[in-house]
């Protein structure tokens, strides 16, 4: 799996810091959609970026609250992503 750079491939959709709390929804749709398509470790590697680019504990407690909560609504419609895919 090679790293993706999540900052340069949303950053044309998103004015200012990526990771801000206001602009945080453009991570929730990237994590949903990466969830959709059954790729669960890039889930990880997003993750890594944000917390590369957050400091604040706090920041990242309000990111983390807003992709589980989009992750969780997500598994309802598309179902959970398949783990061994062998």
């Amino acid at each position: 799996m090679a790293p993706v750079d999540f900052h340069s491939t949303l950053s044309p959709f998103v004015s200012g810091n990526l990771a801000s709390t206001e602009n945080s929804i453009w991570l929730v749709y990237a994590a949903v959609i990466i969830e959709t398509v059954s790729s669960p470790n890039y889930i990880t590697e997003l993750w890594k970026s944000i917390t590369t680019e957050v400091k604040d504990d706090e920041e990242q407690l309000k990111i983390a609250r807003r992709l589980r909560e989009g992750l969780l609504k997500t598994s309802s419609l598309a179902g959970f992503p398949r783990v061994d895919s062998t």
